[in-house]
């Protein structure tokens, strides 16, 4: 016989915060080699570390001040009831060096997945078709080793207007590519403005039914072989230079700064929109006969 069983108590544990960061090249979320320290805002030497669940979501726990929540109940009376916030900064850094190291601000508790509306300027950053949950970006660091088959862009930004004249390198600037048929990849420069954006090919072109003649399986008729591809890529830059370069900038600042210009040519007369991707060759973008050379020209864009 089976007696009953007496609960005498029942515990719940509340994490009062959890983030995931997503790769946008992989399409999956990346937890394995970061590392990711938190510290209120407002005790910038009050430093612990977040953990990896087994869902590759880092939970933040033992937020001072928080205690009450992360012991509470967590159902939808407990969600809805007026909580004590903390705004927290979370420093993300990849002992592997693939991806970009940053800060952002948080707001904490949070039902859910975080979201980036802590520091006065919320950020929506949109998910991916398999992931429709929050997520923080990744962006990849020039040294990142691509996967096979990956669409490589290179470029080093300069600002020849930063250092009264003398230039600098354009640091944490922004370049979105857009690809045919693709969504479009924001790129990020590091300190010293070095710049590398990874994205899957584009879909090779083939040659309309109606165009081809002979037999169906001659395989001069498909269209160009894939060492001859090439797609039309469309280039916007966004740019704001700050007077001392951050080594982690915060998230927030480099995808709300303003759009910019990079320039075809060192004389600064022609935009750069446009450029051609040739498959297997990285792109390297460059303004023509610039100062330093090979170096892309940038113009800080600032507010209309």
């Amino acid at each position: 016989m089976i007696q009953a069983i007496l609960v005498q108590e029942h515990v719940t544990s509340v994490a009062p915060l959890g983030v995931c960061f997503w790769d946008a090249l992989t399409a999956r979320r990346i937890s394995d080699g970061l590392v990711v320290t938190v510290f209120p805002v407002d005790q910038p030497w009050r430093t612990w570390s977040a953990f990896p669940n087994h869902q590759d979501v880092f939970v933040v726990r033992n937020v001072p001040g928080l205690r009450a929540v992360e012991n509470g109940s967590g159902d939808a009376d407990f969600w809805n009831s007026q909580l004590p916030h903390r705004c927290l900064v979370l420093q993300v850094d990849d002992l592997r060096g693939r991806f970009l190291p940053f800060v952002f601000h948080v707001d904490a508790p949070q039902r859910g997945l975080a979201k980036l509306d802590c520091a006065g300027s919320p950020l929506e950053l949109a998910g991916s078709p398999l992931e429709p949950v929050a997520h923080v970006p990744l962006f990849s660091a020039p040294g990142r080793l691509a996967p096979g088959g990956a669409a490589i862009v290179r470029a080093d930004l300069w600002d020849p207007d930063a250092n009264a004249g003398r230039g600098a390198p354009a640091a944490w600037a922004t370049l979105e590519i857009s690809a045919p048929g693709q969504a479009p990849v924001i790129g990020v420069t590091d300190q010293q403005g070095h710049l590398a954006i990874f994205f899957p090919y584009p879909e090779p072109a083939r040659v309309p039914l109606a165009t081809r003649s002979g037999s169906p399986l001659d395989p001069q008729q498909a269209g160009p072989s894939l060492s001859k591809q090439t797609w039309r890529l469309s280039l916007r830059a966004a740019y704001t230079p700050i007077s001392a370069t951050p080594v982690r900038p915060h998230l927030t600042d480099v995808l709300e700064q303003h759009p910019a210009t990079v320039w075809a040519d060192g004389a600064r007369t022609v935009p750069l929109q446009n450029a051609e991707l040739q498959f297997g060759r990285e792109l390297v973008l460059s303004s023509q006969g610039s100062t330093p050379p090979s170096v892309l020209l940038i113009r800080a864009g600032y507010p209309l």
